[in-house]
């Protein structure tokens, strides 16, 4: 297996090494990359929404915000999913997952990709004071794609003000949910958080999809619909 040597964005000297090995450093990109253009990259393979964000995990001309990922993930002293579903359209655009530009995206070698949000330095909704983070605060995740039943696994790494690094994998869904916005009943795509698994940071830690089971090390994860 090829292995690559990529340099974290954000995340400065925590760069490793990574084909399918996910660790310490997070999402990681050889060359930091323009937002847009990524996007248009990938939407221009999968084409519709739907599509979209089961391939390429962006969704209406943008790729999902950080903060969106770090709601439905929880606090890494939590080993179950709390917050459980976020309704997608609404969401991308809104004040509780602000901003747009908070945030650096990258692909890596194998064309997956990640966004990374410095809690500290960027303005956001989550922006940290300095004096609580005095080795930094950041957040980020990188999507290694579906299971053939249509489950996104996404791994994700939070550096806490303590100076601990926590990393946790992922299993979202997107599901249909009817939605009253305080006018109407519609029909929303909600992206919903059904499974979290915590990984230790430091470890290297393969993370593969066959079908619909996810190899996360020695352990095999037979996912449900």
């Amino acid at each position: 297996m090829r292995k690559a040597v990529q340099r974290a964005p954000l995340l400065g000297s925590l760069g490793c090494v990574l084909a399918v090995f996910l660790c310490l450093g997070g999402p990681q990109s050889a060359a930091a990359q323009d937002a847009e253009s990524i996007v248009r990259q990938l939407e221009e393979s999968c084409g519709k929404p739907r599509a979209c964000l089961r391939e390429a995990f962006v969704y209406e001309g943008k790729a999902i915000h950080p903060l969106i990922v770090k709601a439905l993930a929880g606090l890494p002293a939590d080993g179950r999913a709390v917050v459980t579903a976020v309704d997608l359209l609404a969401a991308q655009g809104a004040n509780q997952f602000c901003c747009g530009d908070s945030f650096e995206v990258s692909l890596d070698e194998a064309g997956r990709i990640g966004a990374s949000i410095d809690l500290v330095e960027t303005f956001s909704a989550a922006q940290q004071p300095k004096e609580d983070c005095p080795e930094g605060c950041w957040f980020s995740y990188r999507f290694i794609g579906s299971t053939r039943n249509d489950v996104q696994v996404v791994v994700t790494w939070e550096k806490s003000g303590g100076g601990s690094t926590f990393s946790a994998l992922l299993f979202l869904k997107p599901r249909k949910a009817l939605i009253f916005d305080g006018e109407r009943w519609s029909t929303r795509l909600q992206l919903t958080a059904i499974g979290k698994m915590n990984l230790v940071a430091e470890a290297e830690t393969p993370v593969t999809i066959d079908g619909g089971t996810v190899h996360v090390g020695d352990r095999e994860i037979p996912v449900a619909n």
